[in-house]
């Protein structure tokens, strides 16, 4: 008769799990598990700001397996902050996250591929803590990485992104790591390289800094393992060199279709094309071609004045609100609690996470979470190197065991505590809804004085067959160039305030006066749909 297994049995199976390779199927079912709970007590993520409308766009352009779109009819109707209408109908924004929302519409939602870089996320980060602490440390921190910022944090509440720059730097993160503590092998050199890559592809600006620091910090260990097998680090660096051509090439295939040209990248173009504030602090402004008063009002609202060294204060406060953002409010305490255990542990990547602001102040965006999301795996490496430190002195082995516990819960709590909650601000969700049962509609969309810049959005599919159209109300030429492209449809008029929307349907005469062919006064039903507010 089988005798039943002791307490000593479970936990020697529970650490040969947590030792090998079933660590990432744990990891693997927690993550799914956390990430799924959260979509069925929040909600499925509505968009609502114009970032995400954008990333939306392009993950529909890259489903359909296209890079670019042909400009619209009347391009300026067709304009939403952050996407281009000439040359070409395209996202301004590298295409990484736009690639993980096209995997899930390819399932049948974008969530699911924001569910999934989510997912990979704790994977990555998972690898890169095992390059340096134990294997129930290692868990343990990425359990706290995916019960904050895969339930509560904004990353998995919005489609802007994050996790996928985040992944990557954990990869690169992860190979520096093993250069330090033993000679890494050719998949580690192949997962650095898919790390670069997704920097360069998510997050270019970011991820260079977290790769040149780490390049930096991390120089003397490289040296040490050339010396030691020169023709293993050259077929490794082969090897990771592999996935950044790649890369390169296909941003080059992008920046080609939409730009025309294989060297100007699509964000250029636009900041060129609406913008007047330069990108880095070292420019000088410039006079748009075609210049958005509404969107430069918004993004100088965002944009931080003064000298460097008032870069750098903002940046690190930027981080911290970042920090908040993505894992809760007791992530930026426990990274501060964390720091001096990273210093003993690893003080590399120390230098790393206080690397990043001062040169990320180079930039003049410095308060958006997502940007961020390079160095934020740094964030939760500290505190797997708190927990290593503690778990190494025998004395200590309660305040470990109480730190496995504490962590995770105080960054998941605040979650938990949570209602069910949407945005206050879904016009574009409510209009789509309440026209899903009409004739297809043209929906003309002003935005009036109190509406938030950020929340002006003109959203369509890229090859503009969605049942509701909507477009910018312009003047009479462009109206009657929309109108005359898209006959047939029953022609809306909305007003859209922070308070609601009001909407009505109008003839298409009072939107192209000088078209005899539209200008037949026939019988119209008036009506009007305001946005719920939640």
């Amino acid at each position: 008769m089988p005798q039943p297994a002791s307490a000593a049995d479970l936990l020697g199976a529970a650490r040969s799990l947590l030792t090998g390779r079933g660590a990432y199927l744990v990891v693997l079912i927690a993550a799914l598990g956390v990430s799924l709970s959260a979509v069925y007590v929040h909600g499925t993520p509505v968009p609502h700001i114009h970032d995400e409308f954008t990333y939306l766009f392009a993950g529909e352009t890259y489903a359909n397996l296209r890079l670019s779109n042909p400009s619209p009819p009347s391009p300026a109707s067709f304009w939403s902050p952050h996407l281009l209408v000439e040359p070409s109908f395209a996202s301004k924004y590298p295409p990484a996250q736009g690639l993980v929302l096209a995997i899930g519409d390819w399932f049948g939602n974008p969530l699911i591929g924001l569910l999934l870089s989510g997912v990979l996320a704790a994977i990555a980060l998972l690898w890169a803590l095992r390059a340096f602490v134990g294997p129930l440390p290692a868990v343990v921190a990425t359990i706290a990485f995916a019960s904050s910022a895969l339930y509560l944090g904004v990353w998995i509440r919005t489609y802007m992104g994050g996790f996928v720059a985040f992944a990557c730097a954990s990869l690169v993160l992860g190979f520096c790591l093993r250069l330090h503590r033993h000679s890494p092998t050719r998949w580690a050199y192949l997962a650095t390289g898919i790390g670069m890559a997704g920097l360069f592809l998510s997050r270019p600006f970011e991820g260079a800094i977290v790769c040149l620091i780490a390049a930096l910090a991390y120089a003397g260990q490289a040296h040490r393992q050339w010396r030691a097998d020169r023709s293993g680090v050259t077929r490794g660096a082969l090897l990771a060199a592999l996935p950044l051509v790649l890369a390169f090439g296909f941003q080059a295939a992008i920046n080609h279709a939409v730009t025309g040209s294989v060297w100007r990248m699509p964000h250029s173009e636009f900041h060129a094309q609406y913008m007047t504030q330069p990108i880095f602090i070292w420019q000088q402004p410039q006079p748009a071609m075609k210049p958005s008063l509404a969107l430069t009002a918004g993004e100088d609202a965002l944009i931080e004045k003064g000298d460097w060294l008032q870069h750098v204060r903002a940046s690190m406060s930027g981080a911290r609100a970042a920090a908040s953002a993505v894992g809760g409010l007791a992530l930026p305490w426990w990274v501060l609690l964390s720091l001096p255990f990273l210093a003993l542990v690893e003080w590399r990547l120390l230098v790393v996470l206080a690397g990043f602001p001062l040169l990320h102040a180079l930039s003049n965006y410095l308060q958006l979470h997502f940007y961020f999301g390079p160095i934020a795996p740094v964030w939760f490496l500290s505190i797997g190197a708190m927990f290593e430190f503690i778990r190494r002195q025998a004395a200590l082995r309660v305040a470990s065991a109480a730190l496995v516990i504490l962590v995770p819960a105080s960054l998941a709590l605040p979650g938990f505590m949570e209602t069910p909650s949407t945005h206050d601000y879904r016009h574009h969700h409510d209009l789509t809804q309440a026209l899903a049962q009409r004739p297809p509609s043209l929906v003309f969309i002003r935005y009036g004085i109190s509406a938030n810049p950020h929340l002006a959005v003109v959203y369509n599919d890229p090859l503009l067959r969605n049942h509701s159209l909507f477009v910018n109300d312009l003047n009479d030429a462009a109206n009657c160039a929309v109108l005359n492209a898209f006959p047939g449809r029953e022609i809306w008029r909305a007003l859209i305030e922070d308070d609601g929307i009001q909407a009505a349907i109008i003839e298409p005469s009072d939107l192209c006066p000088q078209d005899p062919k539209l200008s037949t006064p026939k019988p119209v039903e008036r009506a009007c749909c305001c946005s719920p507010q939640n």
